[in-house]
Formats: C-alpha cells, sequence, structure tokens
C-alpha cells in the first residue's frame, strides 16, 4: 500500500499513516511526504494491484 500526505516528517500526518500501514496494511508499503496536498493526490499510483490512500489530519472540535 502506498499512502501520501502532508510533511514534514515526524509530524501528525506520517504518524497516523505509519499506524495505518501496521494496523491495516500488515506494515507493508509506503509513506510519502509531502509539501502541497495536492501533490500528494496527483502522486498516488491507485490501481487493483496496489491499493493507495490519501491521509489528511485535521483537529477535532475542542
Amino acid at each position: 500500500m502506498y499512502i501520501a500526505t502532508l510533511g514534514p516528517s515526524g509530524n501528525n500526518h506520517e504518524l497516523i499513516a505509519k499506524r495505518y500501514l501496521t494496523r491495516r496494511g500488515s506494515g507493508k508499503g509506503s509513506v510519502t511526504l509531502f509539501t502541497q496536498f495536492e501533490d500528494a493526490f496527483q502522486a498516488l499510483p491507485c490501481r487493483a494491484s496496489q491499493p493507495c490512500t490519501a491521509v489528511y489530519c485535521s483537529p477535532g472540535p475542542q
């Protein structure tokens, strides 16, 4: 599984994406960080043989 999300490294986007891979993707796959979310969507190589997703974390209500 290929996951595209926003950088920089060490942020919550990366943390959640890696947790998702561990829990749902058996740890197989990769996380690629981008500076703009639109670039992350365009980089996804989605096809039946290669599942992919974009992860966007947003703050919940306070």
